[in-house]
């Protein structure tokens, strides 16, 4: 892989650092967003389901439509009699299932991303670090994700060696600087 600093300025240079190791790998979870997705797809199902509900009270109630509560297939008999395709209470259902299943699909994926380690101090202090120096992108609310520490997830998979990665960063930065060079080390 080419050197960060070969790579051109912008998203590119960015894309670069953050894929040349997995603790720079921090992202946005969007928690906020994935919140109100959620609780406005929860309110239409409730709308939905207060429909459903209303439908099936009106049908009961109604002579002669008692049994399209009870029969999907009289259901449709009495749509057909209308000269309808398909029943009210069917199409409706059908919109409460593609509603149910975008919201499913929310929800779990809200739950894997919930399940993602926030990245340790260092991590975000290397990542934010670098961006401040480096200044990467043009537009400074594009940039504006970095300070964004409570929102943030890692890509990188456990954090098991995060401990004695970070002893062994912190050793080798208290060595004088003449003896952290390559090949400039003391003597065994």
């Amino acid at each position: 892989m080419a050197e960060v600093q070969n790579y051109q300025r912008g998203y590119p240079m960015l894309a670069a650092f953050q894929s040349s190791e997995s603790s720079f790998s921090i992202y946005r979870s969007f928690d906020y967003l994935h919140s109100r997705v959620i609780l406005n797809l929860q309110d239409e199902l409730r709308d939905l389901e207060e429909g459903l509900s209303e439908l099936d009270k009106q049908d009961h109630a109604q002579p002669g439509r008692q049994k399209c509560v009870t029969s999907r297939l009289h259901d449709l008999k009495v749509a057909k009699r209308k000269g309808l395709t398909c029943s009210e209470r069917s199409t409706l259902l059908g919109t409460i299932r593609e509603k149910l299943v975008n919201y499913d699909e929310i929800i779990i994926k809200t739950r894997e991303l919930n399940a993602f380690q926030r990245p340790s101090k260092r991590d975000y202090r290397s990542l934010r670090t670098w961006f401040y120096n480096v200044n990467p992108l043009g537009h400074e609310s594009e940039g504006l994700f970095v300070k964004r520490k409570e929102d943030l997830i890692t890509l990188r998979h456990g954090r098991e060696w995060a401990g004695f990665d970070g002893w062994i960063e912190d050793c080798v930065r208290k060595l004088p600087k003449k003896w952290s060079r390559v090949g400039q080390l003391p003597p065994p």
